[in-house]
């Protein structure tokens, strides 16, 4: 492997980052490529932008860099945890290595889409590939010329070497039509490759922001939808293809009578476009029970160890209740499926009657000779399919356009707060402040014109009765309530003006109901960054000590059914949140399955594992026994808030009242 020059060494990149990006010309030099990188980048979704590297820390590496190696030859590295990894040639990444080199990278920024521009975004995501094979509907003329040949030559030949010759000849070409085909399949996996990866890393950052309900089936259902619209909509204009060109082929060999064929597929065009669209709306009942349905059995799944317990009758009761409609549903759509078939049925019987009748008197006329009756056959058969399968493609289009619109409408209608994606960063955190801030729940005032001040190394505990707001409280602090006023501040800048990647380095939340990604104990460490088995040991023996774990272990089981305490589960979910060894800390609840005693313990451990001494830490606790871990105390209670400092328990200090509904 060797080092690879300016031009190359972006397009190996973007590659890696699954971008379709198009190589650019030798005479673009490297400053124009550089500050124009979106001209080379066919994506709607995101934008890129060059990040010179600066700061050479682990931290502040990115994940993936250039670095220049030597003059006009350049490598790509990969930064795993510090651990970095020469993607291009041999050569061994050193620290030291990098602080005298060249480096540089690209961050990616996702556009404010509309509805309709995300909508549209994906459908101009169709493999354009697709189109290559539309030429290729000549080769469908094979079969019938064929038929044609041998039965007006070669069966009266008596030389088998023309027939072997004649039969070579077209099955070269068929393989000539597999081989074409086979290249334009390929290409079309590779671009669908490409775009699902596109699709993913957008639609992830809406599940962020979705308001919605099941906001994870609206993006699987997206997905499934715009992957088979993604294939049919190609085969579409195939068949659409074949038809005109089988049409074309019937009037040339049938002349005037080809009228006669030509009606009666008009008449049932339109009788296939009414029976296959009349069932459009119960299909689209049908698909959204059967995601309602897969939502259930979900939930379901969640309360499994309940269900032994639950009572029999009613658990039936329930779920006839939730079958009953889809069954009816199903019905309706067998008998619409049913009719369906039966047309296509009878129209295989009714086109060759028409069909006979119009070669007959094509051929009185003298204008179709009778050993081109079978290739007027088989064009004809040929016509029926590419008419009824353009329809049902058709069909099927619709219905999938609409569950996309329906989803992206969903998920993007009343979004979350979404922090700024170039908004100001600080280096560390010394100071947070709220003032003012007060919290209104469905016209019920929660918190009423709160000023709380904290720095480096402060524990504010937030105490109070279930209902007095204190989780109210942990998403307004932290930025994420659509329900709160006031100004919140970071070192004097206010929270909306700060950058999302402050948050994702510096900023953690945990809540009491939190849950583990779907996977291993391994998965949901790489999710948090840490790669390091001995390190992956390590916190989870802090969680959970009893558990028998070693690198063998760490892919075995699904992290959710570890032979672990609840108790262990929400210790091991907690210190996954202090991974990144955050500045600001959220805690909502985050010790609801340990004892008092227990949990103290653990607090402290996990302050002086991951050196959280210097940290600002808001916890919310109905355990008044954590009150020790706190440097000051805020008591959620009917009609005013207290801070306590602890080191003066018994002194209370009144901070400005509130109003709790």
């Amino acid at each position: 492997m060797k080092e690879s020059n300016f031009h190359d060494i972006i397009n190996q990149y973007f590659k890696i980052l699954g971008e379709p990006f198009t190589t650019p010309a030798i005479s673009y030099d490297n400053k124009y490529i550089l500050n124009h990188i979106n001209e080379f980048i066919d994506n709607d979704f995101f934008t890129y932008q060059y990040i010179p590297i600066i700061d050479f820390s682990e931290k502040k590496l990115p994940l993936l860099f250039i670095m220049e190696i030597k003059d006009g030859k350049y490598i790509i590295i990969k930064n795993q945890s510090g651990q970095l990894t020469n993607l291009t040639t041999e050569l061994a990444i050193t620290p030291q290595l990098i602080e005298s080199k060249n480096l540089f990278s690209f961050s990616s920024h996702e556009k404010k889409l509309s509805e309709d521009g995300i909508y549209q975004s994906l459908l101009n995501l169709t493999p354009k590939s697709s189109l290559f094979s539309l030429p290729l509907i000549v080769f469908a003329l094979l079969l019938p010329l064929y038929s044609n040949l041998f039965n007006s030559r070669l069966v009266y030949s008596e030389s088998v070497s023309s027939l072997l010759y004649i039969s070579f000849i077209f099955i070269f070409v068929i393989g000539l039509e597999f081989f074409i085909k086979h290249i334009i399949h390929e290409q079309n996996i590779k671009k669908i490759k490409l775009n699902i990866g596109i699709f993913n890393r957008y639609f992830v950052n809406l599940l962020k922001q979705a308001s919605c309900k099941s906001a994870s089936i609206k993006i699987r259902t997206t997905e499934a939808s715009i992957l088979q619209l993604w294939e049919i909509k190609p085969q579409i204009i195939y068949d659409i293809g074949l038809a005109i060109l089988f049409s074309f082929c019937i009037i040339g060999m049938l002349g005037l009578y080809s009228l006669l064929l030509l009606a009666y597929y008009a008449g049932f065009i339109f009788l296939c476009l009414h029976i296959r669209f009349r069932s459009y709306k119960n299909m689209l009942r049908a698909n959204s029970l059967n995601y309602e349905k897969s939502a259930m059995y979900y939930s379901l799944e969640q309360k499994k160890h309940e269900l032994y317990f639950a009572n029999n009758t009613h658990f039936k009761q329930y779920i006839n209740v939730k079958t009953n409609e889809d069954e009816k549903i199903k019905l309706k759509l067998n008998e619409a499926n049913h009719h369906w078939m039966e047309v296509i049925k009878v129209n295989t019987f009714l086109s060759m009657i028409v069909m006979y009748i119009a070669s007959y008197l094509a051929i009185g006329d003298g204008s179709l000779s009778l050993a081109s009756v079978i290739a007027v056959m088989i064009i004809n058969g040929r016509l029926s399919s590419s008419i009824t399968g353009a329809i049902n493609r058709l069909f099927m289009v619709k219905t999938h356009l609409f569950h996309i619109k329906s989803s992206i409408n969903q998920l993007t209608t009343n979004p979350r707060v979404h922090f700024k994606v170039n908004g100001i960063t600080t280096d560390s955190v010394a100071h947070f402040s709220a003032k003012n801030l007060t919290i209104n729940i469905n016209g019920k005032t929660i918190i009423n014109q709160l000023d709380i001040e904290a720095h480096s190394g402060d524990i504010i505990g937030i105490t109070g009765v279930s209902g007095s707001g204190k989780t109210s409280l942990i998403k307004a602090l932290c930025g994420t309530s659509a329900h709160s006023s006031g100004d919140i501040t970071i070192n004097d800048v206010n929270i909306d003006e700060i950058s999302q990647c402050f948050f994702a380095e510096k900023v953690s939340y945990h809540s009491g109901v939190s849950t583990f990604i779907h996977g291993s104990i391994r998965d949901n460490f790489n999710f948090h960054g840490v790669f390091d088995n001995s390190m992956i040991i390590h916190i989870t023996k802090l969680c959970c000590p009893t558990l028998p774990i070693s690198k063998e272990t760490l892919d075995d089981t699904l992290i959710n059914d570890v032979a672990a305490s609840t108790g262990e589960k929400q210790k091991l979910q907690l210190a996954l949140t202090l991974l990144k060894k955050p500045e600001i800390i959220f805690l909502d609840e985050s010790t609801s399955f340990m004892a008092s005693h227990d949990a103290l313990e653990f607090l402290n451990l996990m302050k002086k594992e991951f050196e959280l001494d210097n940290a600002i830490i808001f916890f919310s606790t109905h355990d008044v026994g954590l009150t020790p871990f706190f440097t000051r105390h805020i008591a959620l209670s009917s009609g005013n808030v207290k801070s306590i400092n602890i080191a003066q328990r018994y002194n209370e200090i009144i901070i400005p009242k509130i109003t709790l509904g």
